[in-house]
């Protein structure tokens, strides 16, 4: 048999899980895809870096809004659990109404608790008729009419439970005090209105709840996106909803949300960080902030008018002044610090360092720049809120401060202008500087001072078309050319710098002030100057590079077919026979062919073959490089006897002296060739400086043996016929063990023979000069060996005599 739960331990169990699930959703998982989503974030840096949005976001936003949904739901479920009253039910057996309705002690208990229901019911209903939405934004009410859904829903679904019903049939049937019964019945009939009431303003508002929670913590880019479908879905509220379609209750949600918006756009504009922001950010901030005080305005009068258009459903007639009338005054003051943020960028990026380095008044610069950051402290340290209107006389003083300033500075900078021009260093900087103060907003009294000063600047630029053309006049024989660049191509770049120099500044006045210059005498002066000097330029230009295209052609011609190898006629020393001009010929062409010019065909090919130029470089230098330090580490004998093998590896040569040139295709073929005997050549020396190494050591051996050596120190004292005896043992011992080495030697220079000559005769006349080497080798080996036994022969005798005379 099932065991039977009672109610109120499952009621319990499932409160307390969903508890459990809210708080894990609220304190964890929401703060958590919050901050992934931007966050609700409510300072400017915050609010720009949400604004630019990316895949990401968007991915972090759509989780963002589901688990907020989902929140919604679980809280709506708990508050429905936990409802905070419960209605007492007397433990009454109820299985046989009929007998119950008759039986006075369980009417009586019944109609205690009816009262009770009704009491609760009474002060429910009372407390919900008092109670206000608990915050300023649209949000506050849908938690409002949530929390009261809540409670009357629990409620409700109390009286609906069997029992109570039960209960209500006995005590109709059974009950004398019809008062009790008819108020009862009376209350629940204004429970259940007033619970389809909050059932139905949950589900309309549940709908908006996403675009509340955009403009309440969303950014104020989605804030644009958020509007218009939100007040779409507000007029189908407004024709669907029956509680929200009066004037009284839509009119507070739409004073809700203005509230909201103008708190929103209030929290993100810091005026104490304002100027201290980068002036495009602070822009772009204000600006997005202003759009969307106007968007709401525009979007709501959009719908408003397309309701009056439709004449079906009942029209807007909401006080626009509640609506309106603080987010239209932000929008102003919006406008107002955009100008104002504006007017002080300006002013620094004019009073900057390229001000400073064109006029050098860094002290006056300074001065004006400390006025500019006096007329915006003001602004910064405002202590009202500058958007309730309210403060709208208080933020009008403070603008018109802000704005005498601003023409305070601008007659300070009309000042600087002056002596600005008089100290002017190049008419490039100074037509620059020009541009800047053009770029500052004034009633045209800085604009029209600024003009006065353009002929300074033409006189300015004549001089200095006057020291370019010196310079190049003087230069233009032996110019400066930059080390990595050669003669011609870095004359003709050296010409075009200058021309380049005053080219520029020509382009500046003509784009500042092409008028003057076509029309006036002065500028119709430096222009014909400037044409001449590009004459000038040009004309050496074309000299420079119609006499190296002339011979450009015959250079390559004539070092292109001279040998890829070449012999010094004095020392004999090989080398690769590249000519320098060809390399100057390449990199001319590169250069001059960057610069436009139009190369001659046979140049053009060498400097596109530059790359297998380089390549038979590398290849040939890395040949010689190895057969010399294959041939210089050979000694002068083995120099005589591999003297056949070198000339065949010099033989292999023999193409590059003679059949190759740089036209030729097979330069490759022949530097493997070339290596290949190389490495052949080094395999001969190797075997025989191995075999030479042990004859050497045989050689060696002999010449540092000992004949003679001192008798053992504990020995007896020999006589003369015995110490004979004792030293020709030894010597015949020597002798026979040198003989067997000595007899080595012959097979050595056999195997020597054999890879030098080809045979294994043993007196190969290519091999008589390393004969006679060894010969004398071993000969001079033999008289130190000789020599060093009777040197130690006649120090034994010598210290036995002196032992003897001491005797």
């Amino acid at each position: 048999m099932e065991e039977e739960v009672p109610f109120d331990d499952v009621f319990l169990t499932q409160s307390a899980d969903l508890q459990t699930l809210e708080q894990l959703l609220s304190q964890i998982f929401m703060p958590m895809v919050t901050n992934g989503a931007g966050g609700e974030a409510s300072n400017a840096g915050a609010l720009l870096h949400s604004m630019a949005s990316s895949s990401t976001q968007s991915s972090y936003r759509e989780l963002l809004s589901n688990m907020q949904k989902f929140h919604s739901q679980v809280k709506q479920a708990l508050q429905q659990l936990t409802g905070d009253v419960t209605l007492h039910m007397p433990d009454i057996p109820l299985d046989d109404i009929d007998r119950a309705a008759s039986d006075d002690d369980i009417v009586n208990a019944l109609e205690s608790a009816m009262a009770d229901w009704s009491h609760a019911l009474a002060t429910v209903m009372q407390r919900e008729s008092q109670k206000q939405p608990n915050g300023k934004g649209p949000l506050a009410e849908i938690e409002f009419w949530r929390e009261r859904c809540a409670v009357l829903s629990s409620l409700y679904e109390q009286l609906n439970m069997p029992q109570i019903k039960t209960m209500i049939t006995i005590l109709e049937k059974g009950s004398d005090d019809r008062n009790l019964m008819v108020g009862f019945k009376s209350q629940v009939a204004e429970l259940t209105k007033l619970a389809a009431e909050s059932r139905d303003n949950v589900k309309f508002l549940t709908t908006l709840e996403r675009h509340f929670k955009n403009i309440s913590s969303g950014p104020l880019a989605g804030i644009l996106d958020t509007l218009p479908p939100m007040i779409s879905a507000l007029r189908m509220v407004w024709i669907i909803s029956r509680h929200y379609s009066d004037d009284q209750r839509m009119g507070n949600l739409f004073q809700r949300i203005a509230r909201e918006i103008g708190d929103r756009v209030e929290a993100a504009v810091d005026l104490r960080q304002m100027f201290r922001m980068s002036p495009e950010e602070a822009v772009e901030l204000v600006k997005s902030c202003k759009a969307v005080l106007e968007h709401w305005y525009t979007t709501y009068m959009q719908v408003r008018e397309k309701i009056e258009m439709s004449g079906r459903d009942a029209r807007w007639e909401f006080p626009k002044q509640l609506l309106f009338a603080r987010t239209n005054f932000m929008a102003e003051i919006c406008t107002d610090l955009i100008e104002m943020i504006e007017i002080v960028d300006d002013f620094f990026k004019f009073l900057g360092p390229e001000l400073k380095a064109v006029t050098g008044d860094t002290v006056g610069i300074d001065r004006v720049v400390h006025r500019v950051v006096a007329m915006y402290e003001p602004i910064e340290s405002i202590s009202f809120s500058v958007f309730d209107p309210e403060n709208a006389q208080d933020w009008a003083t403070a603008k018109a401060t802000f704005f005498a300033d601003n023409e305070d500075i601008k007659n300070a900078t009309r000042d600087l202008i002056d002596s600005s021009f008089r100290k002017l260093r190049s008419a490039e900087a100074a037509c620059e500087l020009l541009q800047s103060f053009k770029s500052i907003k004034s009633r045209g009294a800085i604009q029209k001072q600024v003009m006065n000063k353009f002929n300074d600047i033409l006189e300015q630029f004549a001089r200095e078309i006057d020291q370019l053309n010196e310079i190049f006049e003087t230069h233009k024989d032996n110019p400066p050319v930059t080390k990595s660049q050669p003669v011609i191509a870095g004359s003709i770049k050296w010409a075009r710098s200058l021309l380049a120099r005053a080219k520029q500044t020509m382009l500046k006045l003509m784009l500042t002030e092409e008028r003057i210059i076509r029309e006036t005498e002065l500028g119709q002066m430096v222009d014909l100057r400037f044409r001449n000097f590009g004459k000038s330029i040009m004309t050496t230009e074309k000299k420079l590079f119609s006499t190296w295209a002339e011979s450009a052609n015959a250079t390559a011609m004539q070092h292109l077919k001279q040998n890829i190898l070449s012999r010094n006629a004095q020392t004999g020393e090989i080398s690769v026979n590249f000519h320098p001009d060809l390399i100057t010929l390449i990199r001319e062409t590169k250069y001059l062919d960057r610069m436009g010019f139009s190369i001659p065909e046979i140049a053009l090919n060498v400097a596109l073959q530059e790359e297998k130029f380089l390549s038979w470089l590398e290849g040939l230098r890395s040949m010689l490089s190895l057969y010399f330090e294959t041939v210089n580490q050979l000694a002068p004998v083995e120099k005589e006897l591999l003297a056949k093998k070198l000339q065949e590896l010099e033989g292999s040569l023999q193409q590059g002296f003679v059949t190759l040139n740089w036209n030729s295709l097979g330069i490759s073929e022949f530097v493997q060739a070339c290596n290949k005997a190389i490495n052949t050549f080094q395999q001969v020396i190797k075997q025989v400086q191995k075999n030479s190494s042990i004859i050497e050591q045989v050689v060696y051996s002999i010449a540092g043996s000992k004949l003679v050596t001192e008798p053992p120190f504990d020995a007896e004292v020999l006589d003369l016929h015995e110490y004979y005896e004792s030293l020709e043992r030894r010597r015949m011992d020597y002798t026979e063990k040198l003989v067997k080495k000595y007899r080595t030697i012959g097979p050595l220079l056999g195997k020597i023979e054999e890879v030098v000559a080809g045979t294994n005769t043993g007196k190969s006349p290519q091999l008589s000069g390393y004969y006679r080497f060894w010969e004398r080798a071993i000969f001079n080996a033999l008289n130190s060996m000789v020599l060093n036994a009777m040197k130690e022969l006649q120090r034994q005798v010598n210290v036995r005599v002196r032992r003897g005379g001491g005797a």
